[in-house]
């Protein structure tokens, strides 16, 4: 992106081209310097250029830089700018005297991204010089009555961002839709208070910024209770749902949630002696209340850490030999460490 900025000479006075040079523009500073400095040479005006780092981005900045230039340097009348976008080039004209500003749209050939013809350098000059010279500049104050500042450079699209680039919230243009979870469990029950962990896997989707149903399936490990008449080996398969309702604090989250889970404890009884061991599966139930606190990471991943508390609707107990080796449980108090990835993220709704 290049802008230009043009100075001519009233009747009998000296006047001066200014180009502003942006590094990396396309054509170059030099290039349409050289071309409209030959145009104007008849008249006296030079070409120059000048790098700049900021441009002007509305009509108070061009016509404040017009006034700058024209104060700068006797005979500066007026302040041009020109961007190419593929096929097409715009020219902005300010003049400081009436406090006018225009944009001009122009046609011009390119033959790729970056490559553009010679062609390009010429039709732009042409337009300066001839918005100086011609009948363009008296008609400056009726265009702009109608034009527009150029408009601002384009950017593109953001791209779908999991949670903890802003938050893992919906403060951000957007915000995570579908969620994986991977992380460890523990459970411990009430009367027995036998601690078991293991891994969990899960799945979040979040229809609404502050509401996320979570799916999950996990194992609590290997659980071995030794007696005198034999010994009692379970393990539990737990599926838990929970409905969490998300609170942002910070960039970051705390969300509270009912939660129901489903335990499948598979049990060995296996009693010292001849007796052959007993196998056997049975479900349990049982639902509560959890809280967890969601912390932003880097790379669109999200820490989790949560806590619930779970009484049981539907138990059993596990005994070997006629000894009871493992009660009914009354409560499970549960705990939960992660991570989490957006795997899914939609536009927030204005």
């Amino acid at each position: 992106m290049l802008w230009l900025a043009a100075a001519t000479a009233a009747a009998g006075e000296a006047g001066r081209v200014v180009i502003l040079d942006v590094p990396g523009a396309q054509p170059s500073a030099a290039e349409v310097a050289l071309l409209l400095g030959g145009m104007l040479k008849d008249m006296g005006v030079d070409a120059e250029t000048l790098a700049v780092i900021e441009l002007p981005r509305d009509r108070a900045e061009w016509i404040a830089a017009a006034h700058t230039a024209a104060a700068a340097e006797p005979g500066t009348l007026a302040l041009y700018g020109y961007e190419c976008r593929e096929r097409a080039c715009r020219l902005a004209v300010a003049d400081p005297r009436s406090d006018t500003f225009a944009v001009i749209p122009l046609e011009a050939r390119r033959t790729g991204p970056t490559e553009v013809t010679d062609d390009i350098p010429a039709v732009l000059a042409e337009a300066a010089e001839q918005a100086l010279t011609g009948s363009l500049l008296p008609e400056l104050t009726r265009i702009a009555e109608r034009g527009d500042p150029l408009p601002p450079r384009p950017c593109p699209e953001p791209k779908a961002s999991p949670p903890g680039k802003d938050g893992g919230n919906a403060k951000g243009d957007w915000r995570p839709w579908l969620k994986i979870e991977g992380g460890y469990q523990g459970d411990d029950s009430y009367p027995d208070g036998r601690p078991e962990n293991g891994a969990r896997l899960g799945v979040s989707i979040m229809p609404a910024p502050f509401l996320g149903p979570t799916f999950g399936v996990g194992w609590l490990g290997i659980d071995e209770v030794e007696l005198s008449r034999g010994r009692l080996i379970s393990h539990r398969l737990t599926v838990d749902l929970a409905l969490r309702v998300i609170l942002p604090v910070g960039p970051a989250a705390v969300s509270i949630a009912p939660v129901s889970r489903l335990d499948v404890v598979f049990s060995k009884s296996d009693p010292s002696g001849p007796a052959p061991a007993l196998h056997d599966e049975n479900p349990e139930l049982h639902v509560g209340g959890a809280i967890m606190w969601h912390l932003p990471f880097p790379l669109g991943l999200e820490g989790q850490v949560g806590m619930s508390v779970l009484a049981t609707v539907l138990g059993k107990g596990y005994d070997v030999g006629g000894i009871e080796a493992v009660p009914e449980s009354m409560v499970r108090f549960a705990w939960s460490v992660g991570i989490a990835w957006g795997a899914l993220a939609i536009k927030n709704d204005k």
